[in-house]
C-alpha cells in the first residue's frame, strides 16, 4: 500500500504566506518572524491582515484570519 505523505493544510498556508512576505521585502531588509505556539513578549503584527497583538507567553494563532505568522509591527506593511 503506497500512502503520500503530505504537509497539513495549515502548514501549506503558513509556506504561502511565508513566500508571499518574501516577495514583498526588497533584498537588502531583515524581517524577522515569529510562529504561533512560540514564547513571545512584545509587540507584534500578524503578516496576513495587520491585526496587531501584544503578548507576554506563548503567541496564538491571528484570532481575524487564523494566521499562525507574526513579525514586528515596525516591518509590517500595514503600519503606517
Amino acid at each position: 500500500m503506497n500512502q503520500r505523505m503530505s504537509r497539513p493544510p495549515t502548514d501549506r498556508l503558513l509556506v504561502r504566506e511565508i513566500e508571499a512576505r518574501a516577495a514583498r521585502i526588497a533584498e537588502d531588509e531583515f524581517v524577522e518572524f515569529s510562529f504561533a505556539g512560540e514564547p513571545a513578549v512584545g509587540h507584534f503584527a500578524c503578516v496576513v491582515c495587520g491585526r496587531n497583538l501584544t503578548c507576554v507567553g506563548m503567541l496564538p494563532p491571528c484570532s481575524d484570519c487564523g494566521s499562525r505568522l507574526w513579525e514586528d509591527p515596525g516591518t509590517s506593511p500595514f503600519v503606517a
